[in-house]
C-alpha cells in the first residue's frame, strides 16, 4: 500500500497533537547516495509504493559502510525557520536503522548541529514512520539524519516531514 501525501499528513495529524503546519524537505545532500537514487529523492512528501521501492526515497551507496547521513532543508537563510512540535521520517527497506537526528537554524556552515534525538530506532513497520516528538520547541532551517548501515543493512529514506510552524524572524530573533 503506497504511503500517500493525504496518508502521511492524516498520520502525523494523529501522532502529533494540535494543528500543525507540516513541511516537507525541499533540498537534501548526502554523505554517499546509490548513483540512481540521490538525496533529491528524499524531498518533498512521501511516496514509496512499496517497502522495497527503489523508485522513491534516498539510498547510501552501499550498505555495511558505517553510518551515513543525509542533510535536509526546509527554509533558506532568506525564508522563516519551523518551530519543530515532531519529526516524522519515513524509512525504507530495512526499517529500524536511524541512529541520530540533528538539527540546526544557521545554514551555510558545518557548526550550530544540536542532537533532536538519539536512541534506539524502534520502527519496524515498513514502510514505516518513525515519529520523534521535540522535548521543547526549537526553530529549524535543517535536519540531519543519520543511518547505521552495518552490519550489512540497506536503508532508504523516503521522505522527512517536520510538524511545527512557520516562525517569524526579525533582525535575527525568532518570535
Amino acid at each position: 500500500m503506497p504511503i500517500t501525501d493525504e496518508d502521511a499528513v492524516a498520520t502525523l495529524r494523529e501522532e502529533v497533537a494540535g494543528d500543525c503546519d507540516i513541511v516537507w524537505a525541499n533540498d537534501a545532500t548526502a554523505s554517499t547516495a546509490s548513483s540512481t537514487l540521490g538525496p533529491w529523492r528524499a524531498t518533498g512528501a512521501a511516496n514509496a509504493e512499496t517497502c522495497e521501492s527503489t523508485d522513491a526515497g534516498w539510498y547510501p551507496r552501499d550498505e555495511n559502510d558505517g553510518v551515513q547521513t543525509l542533510r535536509l532543508v526546509y527554509a533558506s537563510a532568506e525564508e522563516d525557520p519551523v518551530r519543530v512540535s515532531a519529526v516524522a521520517i519515513a524509512e525504507l527497506w530495512s526499517a529500524g536503522r536511524v541512529v541520530e537526528v540533528e538539527s540546526r537554524l544557521e545554514t551555510g556552515n558545518e557548526d550550530g548541529w544540536q542532537i533532536f534525538w538519539q536512541e534506539v530506532d524502534p520502527n519496524l513497520a515498513c514502510p514505516g514512520y518513525l515519529i520523534l516528538r521535540a522535548a521543547e520547541a526549537r526553530l529549524v532551517r535543517e535536519l540531519r539524519v543519520s543511518l547505521d548501515t552495518m552490519p550489512f543493512e540497506w536503508e532508504g529514506i523516503d521522505a522527512v516531514a517536520i510538524v511545527g510552524r512557520r516562525a517569524t524572524v526579525a533582525a535575527g530573533s525568532a518570535r
